[in-house]
């Protein structure tokens, strides 16, 4: 779970909020500006 600038996620069911964020993994989230997801059920 990451939250802020630049935030970075990895792992299962990762969640990151922010700007510039990136997350890899299973069911990753990512809300904010610039997300980026790589993985499954990934949400940007």
């Amino acid at each position: 779970f990451s939250v802020g600038v630049g935030c970075f996620s990895v792992g299962v069911g990762c969640f990151s909020v922010g700007v510039g964020c990136f997350s890899v993994g299973v069911g990753c989230f990512s809300v904010g500006v610039g997300c980026f997801s790589v993985g499954v059920g990934c949400f940007s």
